[in-house]
């Protein structure tokens, strides 16, 4: 009988339907309001805007992480090794690899911006009106271009990392990468002292040309040198009205000329502008010539200002390519200090 009950109550148990037990809930992981609108209508705006800052943000972060992701890559398509590494890497005979190739790459560079500073030098070299009124400087300025421009040259060749890989015929030289970061810090270094040199020789070069312009043209006779000048005009000019007034004769064939000149430098240079520049008078408009005769004077032009133009002119063609150099030089003194093939 017990037996029976036994396989009687497996029997009931096995029949009866199973009861599983409930799923947990899964937790939501979107964030909820702090409350919630069917609660209190009146809070509904606030409800409101608090799902529009919601998404709004949501919207932001995404849109900073694409602009992110392409700031990233446009960097790493543009950063400053890269540009370095397009050009010198791509020239024909493999700059990068070898230290001699990369110094003549240099020196190419360096010999091509000395051609314009050689060449204002032999133009100015010689012109009197350059050396009295801006003294030597510009000519200093254009021989110290090719001077200090091959300090790179020199850094490289202190500092430059030793590449070495083994090969066939040496197989137990063993690669190797000697003080690269210290070798691109100081060719920058060197890079900046050039450009720092042409950029303050030619900006230099620029300030005193445009006092000396600014001297000439619009305060003539108010600075010393200007004032002597003017001086021994306005001598000249009356000694010249006194022996002829109607301008007859040349003024050196009057008596007493050589013993009425103040300044006999001066009024060798007066005489020189007049012939070279086709102007009467220095610092006076309209002004009758004193060793030309008026038909070969243009009309109004007074000497000071057709000096200058002078002036400035030699002064824009010294200065500003040689400010440029130095700006070209520490852009490439900057690419270099990032270049991983030093």
């Amino acid at each position: 009988m017990a037996d029976d009950n036994v396989d009687g109550d497996l029997e009931a148990t096995a029949t009866e339907p199973l009861v599983q037990s409930p799923a947990p809930a899964k937790k939501n992981k979107k964030s909820k309001p702090p409350i919630d609108p069917r609660d209190d209508p009146k809070k509904m705006d606030y409800y409101t805007k608090w799902v529009d800052s919601h998404y709004v943000r949501s919207y932001v972060d995404t849109k900073r992480k694409y602009v992110k992701q392409k700031v990233q890559r446009w960097w790493d398509a543009v950063r400053p090794s890269t540009v370095l590494g397009l050009f010198v890497d791509n020239l024909p005979f493999n700059a990068h690899r070898n230290s001699g190739k990369l110094q003549l790459t240099v020196f190419l560079i360096a010999l091509g911006c000395t051609v314009w500073p050689l060449i204002c030098f032999l133009v100015y070299k010689d012109d009197i009106h350059i050396r009295f009124w801006l003294g030597e400087i510009p000519l200093y300025v254009c021989l110290m271009v090719p001077c200090v421009i091959f300090l790179p040259n020199v850094g490289l060749t202190l500092f430059q990392s030793q590449h070495c890989c083994a090969d066939e015929k040496n197989p137990g030289y063993q690669c190797c990468s000697i003080r690269t970061a210290a070798a691109q810090k100081v060719v920058l270094i060197f890079w900046g002292l050039v450009a720092v040199a042409c950029i303050g020789g030619g900006g230099f070069v620029l300030h005193q040309a445009g006092e000396v312009t600014s001297n000439l043209v619009q305060h003539c006779g108010q600075d010393p040198q200007t004032a002597a000048m003017e001086d021994e005009w306005q001598n000249l000019d009356e000694f010249y009205d006194k022996c002829a007034p109607k301008r007859n004769k040349p003024i050196t064939r009057c008596s007493g000329y050589s013993g009425r000149i103040k300044d006999k430098a001066i009024a060798e240079y007066l005489e020189d502008i007049e012939e070279e520049f086709e102007c009467a008078g220095f610092c006076k408009f309209w002004a009758k010539p004193l060793y030309q005769e008026q038909t070969e004077i243009e009309p109004g032009a007074r000497c000071a200002s057709e000096l200058g133009f002078h002036v400035a002119a030699a002064g824009h063609n010294i200065g500003f390519p040689i400010v440029l150099v130095g700006l070209c030089y520490l852009c490439v003194g900057l690419l270099f200090a990032t270049y991983d093939s030093l």
